[in-house]
């Protein structure tokens, strides 16, 4: 599933996304270290804020203008706060030499 950030694309499995939606402000709180979280079915998860995380400049900063995206995987469950869904693109993944998997945020 390709996810828009400002003028970013990312690529998430498809198979690691569980559910998207729009927030709902009353929803979204922040703990007292600044971290945002997400009340969904009684159950609290952490939110990623995608464009903070890779310093990306997007007007949709404020819930109402976003989407969250809950990825999972064998560590844990997280939402991912985007601009937008953009669709699923077919992509072919390959390893990527040594000197890139040092970058966070990189996959092959």
């Amino acid at each position: 599933m390709e996810i828009g950030v400002g003028k970013s694309k990312y690529t998430a499995p498809i198979t690691s996304i569980k559910e998207s939606f729009k927030p709902d402000k009353k929803n979204v709180i922040t703990d007292s270290d600044g971290n945002d979280m997400v009340m969904v079915r009684g159950e609290c998860y952490p939110i990623l804020r995608i464009h903070k995380i890779f310093k990306i400049n997007t007007n949709a900063t404020s819930w109402d203008e976003g989407v969250m995206v809950m990825v999972e995987s064998d560590i844990g469950k997280a939402y991912l706060f985007a601009d937008q869904l953009i669709g699923e693109q077919q992509v072919v993944i390959k390893g990527l030499p040594n000197y890139l998997k040092r970058i966070r945020g990189i996959a092959g």
